[in-house]
């Protein structure tokens, strides 16, 4: 997946909002699959924070993805 887009999908995530992980899945249009890659890279970027884990992880967007 392309920077450009990665960044546009992970935007979409609401700002400062506690999200179910199964929702920002559902919000970035990411099948289940590449939805956990995804939002393992924009934690390392510091884009988004995670609560939790597994059934209970939820996540926030913090700051724009570049």
């Amino acid at each position: 997946m392309s920077a450009v887009l990665l960044a546009d999908r992970i935007n979409r995530l609401p700002f400062r909002t506690w999200v179910p992980a199964a929702e920002a899945a559902a919000v970035t249009g990411l099948p289940p699959e590449e939805t956990s890659p995804v939002l393992r890279k924009a934690r390392r970027c510091g884009t988004i924070l995670t609560e939790g884990s597994g059934e209970n992880c939820r996540v926030m967007r913090v700051r724009r993805h570049r």
